[in-house]
C-alpha cells in the first residue's frame, strides 16, 4: 500500500484490520460506524428461544460466535440451558465460519457442518444439499435483522425460526465515524473499507444524525466492500464500489485493495485517525 491511508469502518475486528493494513504498508484510520456487541434484552431473546425450541428444529445455523455465546448465556440466565443443550445434541448444527464453529466448541456444542468458504455464499452452497423443505430450521442471526440466508431458506421451503441475540447500534461516540466520512468526502484518505452491511448502514445513519451529507466519496477515494451483501448495501445508498475480492473474506479484500492501489500508483494522504491515533 506504500503508505496509503486506509479508512476502517468496522468495530469488532477493527484492530485486526488495522494490523493487516500496516503489514501491507498502509496507514490505518479507524472510524467504527457500529457498536455490534450490545446484547439484546433477555426477555426478547428468551421469547425467541422458547418459540424456536417449541418448533423442534432439525437444523440449527449459527451465523456468528458472539451470537451463539449470547444465546447460551441468556438460556443459562433464564433456565433454558439444559433444554437448549439437549436440542443441540439432537440436531445438525451448521456454522457459517470458523469463528462460529470454534465458539460453539468452546461452549461444549458439537458442530456438524462448516460453510466453505466461510461466507453467505458458502453457507448457501452447503444448504443446497440439506433436506430443509418442510422442516423447521433455527437461525441464530448476526444482528437485530434477519440475515439474507433466512429468506433463502424460506424460499427453499424451510420453516425458519430466528433468534437475534445481540443488537447493533451506533457507537456511543460516533465522532470518529463522522470524521472518517468527512475524510472520504474530501479525498483526505486513499480508501475506505466496509466488512459488513451493518457498517455501511451505521455510517450512513451516523452522517444523517450529525447532519453531514456525503452523497458520494471523493473520486480519488477507493471504496472497498468485503462481499456482495456489503456491496449491495453501499450501492443502495448511492455509493460506488471500486474493490471487491473474488472470495468474500477480510484478508482477501485488503489484498485486492493493495493490488488496486499499487496498480493505480495513487496519491498518498498522510493524516491521523479521527481518534487521534492510527489504532
Amino acid at each position: 500500500m506504500d503508505g496509503a491511508t486506509i479508512g476502517i469502518t468496522a468495530a469488532r475486528r477493527a484492530d485486526e484490520q488495522a494490523s493487516i493494513v500496516r503489514a501491507l504498508g498502509g496507514v490505518p484510520v479507524i472510524g467504527s460506524s457500529i457498536d455490534c456487541d450490545q446484547p439484546a434484552g433477555d426477555e426478547l431473546v428468551e421469547a425467541q428461544l422458547a418459540a424456536a425450541m417449541d418448533a423442534a428444529p432439525q437444523f440449527v445455523i449459527v451465523m456468528t460466535g458472539i451470537g451463539a455465546r449470547h444465546t447460551l448465556a441468556v438460556a443459562e440466565r433464564t433456565g433454558h440451558e439444559r433444554a437448549l443443550r439437549a436440542l443441540l445434541e439432537d440436531v445438525s448444527v451448521v456454522a457459517r465460519g470458523a469463528k462460529a464453529r470454534n465458539t460453539m466448541r468452546r461452549l461444549g456444542v458439537r458442530v456438524d457442518l462448516l460453510a466453505d468458504p466461510p461466507s453467505s455464499a458458502g453457507l448457501r452452497l452447503l444448504l443446497e444439499d440439506l433436506p430443509v423443505r418442510g422442516r423447521p430450521v433455527l437461525v441464530i442471526c448476526s444482528g437485530p435483522g434477519d440475515d439474507p440466508i433466512v429468506a433463502e431458506l424460506r424460499s427453499a421451503g424451510a420453516v425458519v425460526h430466528t433468534i437475534h441475540p445481540y443488537a447493533i447500534d451506533l457507537p456511543a461516540d460516533a465522532e470518529p465515524a463522522i470524521a472518517l466520512a468527512q475524510m472520504a468526502r474530501d479525498g483526505a484518505i486513499d480508501a475506505i473499507t466496509f466488512t459488513s452491511a451493518n457498517a455501511v448502514n451505521g455510517l450512513m445513519a451516523a452522517m444523517e444524525r450529525s447532519g453531514l451529507d456525503v452523497a458520494h466519496p471523493h473520486p480519488s477515494v477507493l471504496v472497498a466492500a468485503v462481499g456482495p451483501v456489503t456491496r449491495d448495501a453501499l450501492l443502495a445508498h448511492g455509493w460506488r464500489v471500486d474493490v471487491e475480492p473474488d472470495t468474500p473474506r477480510m484478508g482477501a479484500m485488503y489484498q485486492a485493495l493493495a493490488a488496486r492501489l499499487h496498480d493505480a500508483g495513487g496519491t498518498v494522504h498522510n493524516t491521523s485517525s479521527p481518534t487521534g491515533s492510527t489504532d
